[in-house]
This record gives structure tokens, C-alpha cells and sequence, in this order.
């Protein structure tokens, strides 16, 4: 699978001179926290993004975070059109489940409520509307009995709510995980809940609202728990230009800690 990595990263670099459909873009995460009263980079982010205005297009993210020693490849991939909606991507890409985002650009928060203990898979995803069905690695590269097999949906059911539901089954440690959440919008309220369960006490529930009471500034008040640690967070986001938001994090955890974060959020 390195190979192919290897591999789509130069048809990528190729394609990027050979087409000018490229676009780049990304952020750049920094933060304070009352625990160790310090300002960090948390994570800086290239996203590359291949349009050739054909049947195949790809997207490249690169990631670099704490002191920024190493950087690496958060995905790589390749996706043909079917046609009629569909598409088949090959590579390295991020799992569907969950409704918190794997980036700081896209939390309700500063931190996700649920950690269902996945992120960037390499295999191959068909995709067809709201239908994903993935065949990935598991541990070692796809062959014999070291894949995961992971299926989701995701359903407008119209004035405002949609629902999601997602499984994946691990066929060598035979671990299964089935993920479901529901969102509703009305005007400036979206309200979340989710839920996912594991194996044995590996569960966890979240709710949340999410209130822009602005044009620039919202704020959002979550309730989760995640395998046996409840946690209450109330958040809040300003806009402080186009490219520049700032987000005021306060989390409780039912061990008595209360901890404080300050983020700024750079995006181009």
C-alpha cells in the first residue's frame, strides 16, 4: 500500500503541472490552555485539491503537528466518476462515521464530543449519493483476513433533519462498531445527537446546540459521555474576519476537571 501511496503522490504532483485545476488551501491551529499555560501551534494543514474537469479528480492533506518534526500525509487519493452519481476513490481517505470532523475547521468545539477510535483508512470506497461502502486495511495491507469492511447512509428527511447511521466490521479482530446520529436545523439552531457502541464498554452518547446568534458568533453547548467519562462543554466561536476565527472552549469532565482553551483558527 506504500507503493500506491507513493505512486499517487507523484501522478499527483505530475497532474498539478500538467492541469490548472489545482486548488490549495488549508489552516493553521494555535491554542492556550489554563493546563499548561502555554500558546502552541497545534496543527498546520495542506489540502491540495486536483480538478482536471474529467472522469478523475484527487485531493492530497499534509499535517504537521506539535513541534512540527515530521510531516505527514493525512490522505491521498484518486476518484473516477462513475457516472449517474457515483464514484470509486482509491487511496487514503478519512471514515465516514462519526459526526465530529478529524479537523479543527470543522468542530462545533474545540475538541470532538465522541472519539470512536478511527480516522484515515487506505483501501478503496464506492460511493454512490449518500451511500459509502469502503474495503480498507486493517493493520497490515488488504489481503487475506486483515481488511475492515465499512458501510454508511446518510438520509434528508426533510424540514430541516437528516439522519445518518454507519457499521464497520474489523474481520480479523472481529470487532464491530455501529455509529448513528440525527441533526435538525431551524433558522440559527442545529441540534445534534449521536450515538456509537463497540465492543464490550466501548460506547458513547453525545447531545448538543449549536445558536448563531450572529453573523459571526455562535455558541454551542454539549453534553457527552464516551466510554464512562461523562464531560459538559459550552463553547463559543467569533468570526474575527474571513479567514480568522476565534473559539473560547470550557470543559468539565465528571473527574472534576475543568479545562480552558483558547483557539485561533487561520484557514486559506
Amino acid at each position: 500500500m506504500n507503493k500506491l501511496f507513493k505512486f499517487l503522490a507523484a501522478l499527483f504532483a505530475a497532474s498539478s503541472i500538467a492541469f490548472a485545476g489545482l486548488g490549495v488551501s488549508g489552516f493553521v491551529d494555535a491554542s492556550w490552555d489554563d493546563e499548561s499555560s502555554s500558546l502552541d501551534i497545534d496543527e498546520v494543514e495542506l489540502r491540495l485539491a486536483l480538478d482536471t474537469e474529467g472522469t478523475v479528480s484527487g485531493a492530497a492533506e499534509l499535517s504537521a503537528t506539535g513541534s512540527g518534526s515530521s510531516v505527514d500525509v493525512e490522505q491521498v487519493y484518486l476518484t473516477y466518476d462513475l457516472g449517474n452519481g457515483a464514484s470509486l476513490t482509491i487511496g487514503q481517505f478519512e471514515s465516514t462515521l462519526g459526526f465530529d470532523a478529524y479537523d479543527a475547521d470543522g468542530l462545533i468545539a474545540n475538541s470532538g464530543g465522541l472519539d470512536l477510535g478511527l480516522g484515515y483508512d487506505s483501501g478503496i470506497r464506492y460511493s454512490s449519493g449518500a451511500l459509502n461502502v469502503s474495503l480498507v486495511e486493517e493493520g497490515g495491507q488488504i489481503g487475506g483476513d486483515a481488511y475492515s469492511l465499512e458501510a454508511s447512509y446518510g438520509l434528508n428527511l426533510g424540514e430541516g433533519l437528516n439522519a445518518f447511521v454507519g457499521l464497520r466490521t474489523d474481520d480479523a479482530s472481529g470487532n464491530d462498531l455501529t455509529n448513528a446520529y440525527v441533526t435538525y436545523e431551524s433558522g440559527a439552531l442545529t441540534l445534534i445527537a449521536e450515538m456509537y457502541e463497540g465492543e464490550g464498554a466501548d460506547e458513547g452518547t453525545q447531545i448538543a446546540a449549536v445558536y448563531s446568534y450572529s453573523d459571526s458568533s455562535a455558541i454551542t453547548l454539549r453534553s457527552a459521555e464516551d466510554d464512562g467519562v461523562d464531560s459538559t462543554t459550552i463553547a463559543h466561536a467569533t468570526q474575527l474576519a474571513d479567514d480568522l476565527a476565534l473559539i473560547i472552549d470550557v470543559t468539565e469532565s465528571d473527574n472534576d476537571d475543568t479545562n480552558t482553551v483558547v483557539e485561533l483558527l487561520y484557514t486559506f
